[in-house]
């Protein structure tokens, strides 16, 4: 099974644009959106260390609102995590996501 991968290009971190561009490219590939109804889905981020979204080390949250958009259109349940350096301990992740802006996002 060949597998497809898309590349698009945004001009800014605005999670209205980046939702657009994400379901412009779910449009040309609607088989990535296909039995996403009622499930429940785990968004993997990357929340390397205590950064913020500038410095492009964790998944910016407005990709992360997006994702989230999409999927919540698409009846999806999302959960959103990660166990940054290893072992989760609620420590570890408490402050790469206050500091990318993740923790706000979510509530």
């Amino acid at each position: 099974m060949k597998s497809k991968v898309g590349l698009y290009s945004c001009k800014s971190y605005d999670p209205v644009q980046i939702q657009e561009i994400l379901e412009e490219g779910f449009a040309q590939n609607p088989a990535w959106l296909t039995g996403y109804s009622g499930k429940k889905v785990y968004l993997k981020l990357n929340l390397l260390m205590k950064k913020k979204p500038e410095e492009a080390a964790t998944t910016h949250p407005a990709v992360v609102e997006a994702v989230v958009r999409i999927l919540h259109n698409h009846q999806a349940e999302v959960t959103i995590g990660d166990s940054p350096g290893g072992p989760y301990q609620a420590k570890t992740c408490f402050y790469p996501q206050q500091m990318s802006g993740l923790r706000g996002l979510c509530r």
